[in-house]
């Protein structure tokens, strides 16, 4: 199950990232089709998956904000 949508704007390349996170999360699709579409349209962002346990869903988030 998918828990959280988040984004932040990378700090040394000025580019967004984008993230679904679940626990699991390895069969999505979003990764692929955003990046395709990024590069089609030129748009400096990054979509990734990362699987997550729920336990550790605090650490992620404060992790993927400050990069």
């Amino acid at each position: 199950m998918t828990h959280l949508f988040s984004h932040n704007r990378s700090k040394k390349d000025n580019k967004l990232n984008y993230c679904v996170i679940g626990f699991p999360v390895s069969h999505s699709l979003s990764p692929a089709r955003h990046n395709r579409f990024f590069r089609k349209n030129k748009i400096r962002a990054h979509y990734s998956a990362a699987e997550v346990a729920p336990a550790d869903l605090g650490l992620f988030m404060r992790d993927f904000a400050s990069k």
